[in-house]
């Protein structure tokens, strides 16, 4: 979290940003067509031709990246070359930075008026959900200290949501999960049915996964 970083350093604003149904926004360039959903009646073919992008289809986080790209730089924004996901606005003493994922944004800047007046010219543009100063985002907590300077960032909610998620509140800690000598091989995999299906309900990637972005996050 460089940017809070940044924020905590220079005692800048840090607010957070949510746009609602994102990839509903882009319109497709390609000729794409879908089964008309139940209840619907369509003549003879039952299909409809997409004007806008849909959640599910390959290309809308793409058509969504270059719709929401060209709108910030209408506005003024300059996109990072180093970091993608990143834009700047300076506009004389005033400058906003603006870190985008998917659909939530991280922005901060050191004037609020301005920043107040940007929410709203992107608000002309999608359906912004402010949420006002950053507390929560992506899975981690956010708690402000303007007397210290600091940030606190904490992932108990993450964590707490993982646990019920996999079926492991109950579940005891312990410090060492396996021995460090053991080594799993192919021969370990299930092999009846009976082990195939309770190894169904168990998403091992997923999990491996997701604790991953514990461990890296905070």
């Amino acid at each position: 979290m460089p940017l809070l970083s940044l924020a905590a350093r220079l005692n800048l604003e840090a607010h957070h940003l949510d746009i609602e149904t994102a990839f509903l926004n882009g319109t497709l360039n390609e000729e794409i067509y879908m089964n008309a959903p139940d209840g619907f009646h369509t003549g003879s073919n039952g299909v409809w031709q997409l004007q806008k992008s849909l959640y599910g289809l390959k290309q809308a986080s793409h058509v969504w990246n270059k719709l929401l790209d060209s709108t910030l730089k209408r506005l003024g924004f300059d996109r990072c070359s180093k970091d993608t996901c990143v834009y700047l606005y300076k506009s004389k003493n005033v400058f906003i930075i603006l870190a985008v994922h998917v659909d939530d944004m991280l922005i901060v800047s050191n004037s609020k008026s301005q920043l107040t007046e940007m929410k709203c010219a992107l608000g002309q543009h999608f359906k912004v959900k402010d949420l006002g100063e950053v507390k929560f985002l992506l899975g981690i907590g956010v708690t402000r200290n303007r007397k210290s300077g600091s940030f606190e960032l904490s992932q108990q909610a993450y964590i707490d949501q993982l646990l019920k998620h996999f079926n492991l509140c109950d579940a005891k800690s312990v410090t060492t999960p396996l021995s460090s000598g053991v080594c799993l091989t192919q021969d370990d995999c299930p092999t009846t049915d009976e082990e195939k299906l309770d190894m169904a309900n168990v998403p091992y990637a997923s999990l491996v996964g997701a604790l991953m972005y514990a461990a890296i996050g905070t």
